[in-house]
């Protein structure tokens, strides 16, 4: 559910998989400056200020299909004492992934400054969740671990009814409805994602879909733009390092890896129930010449005989050359009725040689996949990837986060799965000043302070002769620190608060900051000096030339100066600054907000 980005070429592809999501290699290390401006813009550096006594140990559980190279991470970019589960249901290690583990470095990066503040680190535990078996086995350990969040940066392309419901979802809902907070990815299915309602068969059996002979088009092409956005999986990535400018690149097939999976609406929340409503998944060339079915028969039976399932799917995986092909479906059972629907999701990653697979007719809506559609779950798209899946029926996904993470100065990946790791550090650094937010209220706190802060446009520094001293993880943005106050202000103190001013502590003094020039606050005032000051006293709003020394009770306000900022944007401040865009946009609140 990654993203790959060439760096040096600033060739943007993509790297989507349904259940075995993409990651960098083992061999690979967070780019710090990556990480700067993330924590810069998005609100983590104030937690990492926090007194020590005021913070609680959060548990996290990392829920994916693989955590390959994990053990070399200990005590460098994951703690020490992180736990592995490697879960009953056996799987094939040597096709393992680094993608959880890539997930657990996000998130542990964040949370404890990229290792500075290690009393931050959580108490991590890393599941191994390949198959509903592992899945629920998990969700069991970290129920009776009492986990505080759980992160699962994956959809799966089956097993729900486009609605919240079926049984992955109901073993979701275990989880959520022990007060774990579950973070989960929207997937990266928004452009290559079809759906059918109420769908007829012709006199042949055949569906009718929406291209000709009742097909739904695809095609495996090329990439020619270099500039263009399509998907590529991490072994892509490493063979086009290994290939690059080397003749052995030439041995590599133009081909397309394809994975087709199509599911109906008759899942139970119940894996145990079964379907008797049967369809075929077919794929043709141009000319209709049957390359590849998928026709498991479908049952209701409680021992399920080879060549049957239970579930109301087909999955059908081929390589296939460049060209037009045509997916077809049949109608076994003939049993639909006008309440049923189905939906067909293709796999976009990209070969070594730049051919992926695109599909005609789809669907740019409803491409959430399950359990990215539960209610019950905080989802995440990712705002920087045109692939990131949505639902409007189901208004998700809750949030929006930027994704581009850069491993070396070479290559970045970005997409949906980064994004639910940053917000996930989000939630659990929030837990650790207040354990008892539930799901609406982490979501409430973590967009509403979703907009661009505002830059002053005040006199600048040189002329003010004061400065911002407020540190971030660089030095060369300073911003004005808010200062929490001290007891009930003076009456006249709070008059300026109460409307838009905020205290802040400047190079040499403390001092009121607003958004505007406080001179507008008195009407009739006028400044007899361009750096004139204002200053609040006991009787009122009074002008003082910008060198007299002035009282200690009183208190300079000044417009925040010119390109400066705030280092987070007051609540106050809001109707001054600009929406970030969806209102769903990510941003930590201060650690002062969170109530």
């Amino acid at each position: 559910m990654n993203q790959f980005i060439k760096r040096s070429t600033l060739w943007v592809t993509f790297a989507i998989l349904a259940i075995c999501t993409v990651a960098p290699t083992s061999a690979w290390a967070l780019d710090a400056d990556s990480f700067t401006k993330i924590k810069q813009s998005l609100g983590f550096a104030p937690y990492y200020k926090l007194n020590a006594a005021t913070r609680r140990k959060i548990k996290v559980a990392v829920f994916d299909n693989g955590f390959d190279g994990y053990e070399k991470a200990l005590g460098k970019d994951l703690p020490a004492d992180t736990t592995y589960v490697k879960g009953t249901l056996p799987s094939n290690e040597k096709n393992d992934t680094a993608h959880g583990r890539f997930m657990a470095e996000i998130l542990y990066a964040l949370m404890t400054n990229n290792g500075k503040e290690k009393d931050l680190a959580p108490e991590l535990y890393l599941f191994k969740t390949t198959g509903f078996t592992n899945l629920k086995e998990a969700i069991d350990e970290s129920i009776r671990l009492k986990v505080d969040v759980i992160l699962h940066s994956m959809v799966r392309e089956y097993g729900s009814n486009f609605d919240g419901e079926g049984f992955f979802n109901t073993e979701i809902n275990r989880a959520t409805s022990a007060g774990i907070i579950w973070v989960n990815a929207a997937g990266n299915f928004a452009k290559t994602t079809f759906n059918l309602k109420d769908f007829s068969t012709d006199d042949d059996g055949w569906i009718k879909l929406p291209g000709e002979n009742q097909s739904l088009p695809i095609r495996c092409e090329k990439a020619e733009d270099k500039n263009n956005t399509n998907s590529k999986s991490n072994s892509t990535a490493k063979n086009d390092k290994k290939n690059d400018g080397n003749n052995d690149a030439k041995d590599i097939p133009e081909t397309c890896d394809l994975r087709l999976v199509l599911s109906w609406n008759d899942f139970n929340n119940d894996p145990e129930v079964g379907t008797n409503k049967d369809l075929d998944l077919i794929l043709t060339d141009d000319t209709l010449n049957i390359l590849q079915t998928s026709n498991l028969t479908q049952t209701t039976d409680e021992k399920t005989a080879p060549g049957h399932s239970k579930y109301p799917r087909e999955i059908l995986e081929a390589t296939i050359k460049p060209g037009r092909y045509f997916v077809r479906v049949k109608n076994r059972s003939k049993n639909f009725s006008s309440k049923d629907s189905l939906r067909i999701t293709a796999d976009r990653a990209i070969s070594p040689k730049g051919y992926f697979i695109s599909m005609e007719n789809i669907d740019t809506t409803e491409t959430l996949l399950n359990p990215a559609d539960n209610p019950t779950v905080i989802t995440v798209g990712a705002t920087d990837s045109d692939l990131s899946s949505l639902s409007t029926k189901l208004n998700k996904p809750e949030i929006l986060a930027p994704s581009l993470i850069a491993v070396s100065d070479q290559e970045a990946y970005l997409g949906s799965s980064n994004s639910a790791a940053i917000v996930a550090a989000g939630v659990a650094l929030i837990k650790t000043q207040n354990e008892d937010l539930d799901r609406e209220e982490l979501i409430k706190a973590m967009t509403s302070l979703a907009y661009q802060n505002v830059t002053g446009e005040g006199l600048p520094t040189q002329v003010l002769g004061f400065s911002p001293t407020g540190t971030t993880d660089s030095d060369e943005n300073p911003c004005f620190q808010l200062e929490p106050l001290q007891g009930p202000p003076p009456m006249y103190i709070r008059y300026i608060l109460d409307r838009g001013g905020v205290l802040v502590r400047t190079s040499n003094a403390l001092r009121i900051v607003t958004p505007f020039d406080p001179i507008n606050l008195s009407p009739g005032m006028r400044r007899i000096q361009q750096d004139d000051i204002v200053v609040m006293t006991p009787e009122g709003l009074t002008l003082r030339p910008r060198r007299e020394m002035i009282p200690p009770h009183w208190a300079e306000v000044f417009q925040l100066p010119q390109g400066t900022t705030t280092c987070s944007l007051p609540p106050s401040w809001m109707r001054y600054a600009q929406s970030a865009g969806k209102g769903k946009d990510f941003h930590l609140p201060p650690p002062a907000e969170i109530k």
